[in-house]
């Protein structure tokens, strides 16, 4: 919980970002997940950063979704035609070869904080 102009603002959810301990809890929290993914037979490739997913299934193939629900997990993206940003990088699928190049996130606007 912060104040900005006399407003207070607080994050429902989550840990704040920056903290030192969000890298260790996200470990703790994802660890079932992280196993339980990695010995599915239709899983090709799992990748993650602190609570930042990727993951290579097989096409047409399901996963069972509901231990995501139990974890309250949200997705911000999602395959879109063989291409996907994640982190700081664009991966594509270009006829079954995995391309990538640096993905660089619109700003909204550019905000200073004067130092005077």
């Amino acid at each position: 919980m912060f104040t900005f102009r006399n407003e207070v603002y607080r994050q429902p959810n989550g840990i704040f970002m920056g903290s030192s301990y969000s890298p260790t809890l996200a470990y703790l929290y994802l660890l079932d997940f992280d196993k339980n993914i990695l010995s599915n037979p239709h899983v090709h490739y799992y990748a993650r950063y602190i609570d930042d997913i990727f993951v290579i299934i097989d096409k047409g193939s399901d996963i069972d979704t509901s231990e995501l629900e139990k974890l309250h997990l949200k997705f911000g993206e999602t395959l879109r035609r063989d291409i996907v940003p994640f982190l700081d990088l664009v991966i594509m699928n270009l006829n079954g070869e995995l391309q990538y190049c640096t993905y660089f996130k619109k700003l909204h606007s550019f905000n200073f904080i004067s130092s005077k």
